[in-house]
């Protein structure tokens, strides 16, 4: 049996429910495993020697498969996460009541502790953290950023970088008469190159009362989570080109489509803008599902315009009726996400560091690299014992890739007010 009909029948079991889910999680990972090392081999030997035709062929299958696969193993993690979290809370609630007659926390004191623990700082002196283990907590990061939440396939490697093959032209077809000649037209490929970059953070936290509030560790996890997602979306759109150390974003890669509301910024006073990007995605044979990434602000203020002038109605709203309805979170059909991470001080013209962009484009043409091990919560309790405090390290090393530039559009030139 080849790898790819390997992968294939992984893929079909892992959606069977004839198997406990730990079975089609092990299978799933092995599977895994198995295209992940065949890929980087592919991938390392795209300059040598060799049959280049069936490399790219071979590649052409295993892409797709691995990234089906990643979707089924974050699905069946997800489904034990809820198990354990579950049983956890089970064990968590007999030790409350077990402990109740003998440890009483007021009110008062309850949220003394957790804004204690929200505010932990570079000198938290005296922040609270449960003794729990840390580990791996990516599936925390993953629901905290619009770009990976988008549907960006995502791709775990083992090394620095990665090359993907990229289609650079197509076949071209001919018209010829009853005995030909046949016009050779191969296509051509290209790779695109995908390196990852790294992010950490430095958390001290106090180590005299890691034992006294439980479940505190929880918190500054999520904390530590929300942030790492919001530098990730940060990056994914905004990285600039000139910082070595980050990825470079959708805002300065090579050969995005563009334009400005306004030459020197505007305020949205109705959704054409967003017409206009599909159909730049469109002109350019973008058939697949877009989505908007746009930030809070601005989609409050695309809620408020009306269908008309004097009416009460949200040019958003589905139907007639009452304003009581819900304003489904969608333009023209397409989804949109939300990122607080996107810059309000860009420049249009005169505007002055005022506006903002919103990014439409297909995710399936962009790929979210992030190394296996990635990322890595390490806690320190030695550097800083003499302080009376531990550290959290948090480490994340991600690539960002855009398989066709086309496929992105990005809107600028775009006011609040």
């Amino acid at each position: 049996m080849s790898l790819i009909d390997r992968l294939k029948q992984a893929i079909v079991e892992a959606k069977s429910n004839d198997r406990a889910s730990e079975a089609r999680l092990s299978a799933v990972s092995s599977a895994l495993a198995l295209g992940t090392t065949e890929l980087e081999r592919l991938s390392a030997g795209m300059g040598a020697s060799g049959d280049a035709k069936a490399t790219l062929t071979m590649l052409g299958e295993l892409v797709p498969a691995l990234a089906e696969l990643r979707g089924l193993r974050a699905e069946l993690e997800a489904e034990q996460a809820v198990v354990a979290d579950y049983n956890g809370q089970l064990t968590r609630e007999r030790g409350a009541r077990a402990t109740a007659s003998s440890q009483t926390l007021d009110a008062k004191g309850a949220a003394t502790w957790a804004r204690k623990a929200l505010t932990i700082s570079s000198n938290p002196g005296g922040g609270y953290l449960d003794n729990a283990e840390v580990g791996q907590l990516w599936q925390l990061v993953t629901p905290m950023t619009a770009f990976i939440a988008a549907g960006v396939p995502q791709i775990r490697i083992g090394a620095d970088a990665i090359e993907i093959p990229v289609e650079s032209t197509r076949p071209a077809i001919t018209w010829v008469g009853e005995v030909g000649p046949e016009v050779a037209a191969e296509p051509t490929f290209g790779r695109v190159r995908v390196s990852l970059a790294t992010a950490t953070a430095k958390v001290p936290f106090s180590a005299s009362l890691l034992d006294d509030v439980p479940e505190l560790g929880q918190l500054l996890q999520r904390q530590v989570s929300t942030a790492l997602g919001a530098a990730i979306d940060q990056v994914a759109f905004e990285g600039a080109t000139s910082s070595g150390a980050q990825p470079t974003g959708l805002k300065n890669w090579s050969g995005v489509q563009t334009f400005a509301l306004a030459a020197d910024g505007a305020v949205p006073t109705s959704v054409d803008f967003i017409a206009d990007a599909i159909g730049m995605l469109i002109s350019k044979n973008i058939g697949a599902e877009p989505v908007i990434v746009m930030s809070a602000g601005l989609w409050q203020v695309i809620s408020k315009i009306k269908q008309s002038s004097g009416s009460n109605m949200p040019l958003l709203m589905q139907s007639a009726g009452s304003v009581a309805q819900q304003i489904e979170r969608r333009i023209y059909g397409v989804r949109v996400l939300i990122s607080n991470s996107l810059s309000a001080t860009e420049v249009s013209g005169s505007s002055g560091a005022v506006c903002q962009s919103v990014y439409v484009f297909d995710p399936q043409q962009l790929v979210f690299a992030q190394h296996r091990n990635s990322p890595v919560f390490l806690r320190d309790p030695f550097s800083s014992a003499a302080s009376l405090q531990e550290i959290l390290h948090v480490r994340a090393r991600i690539g960002i890739g855009v398989m066709n530039p086309d496929a992105v559009v990005r809107v600028s030139g775009i006011k609040l007010s």
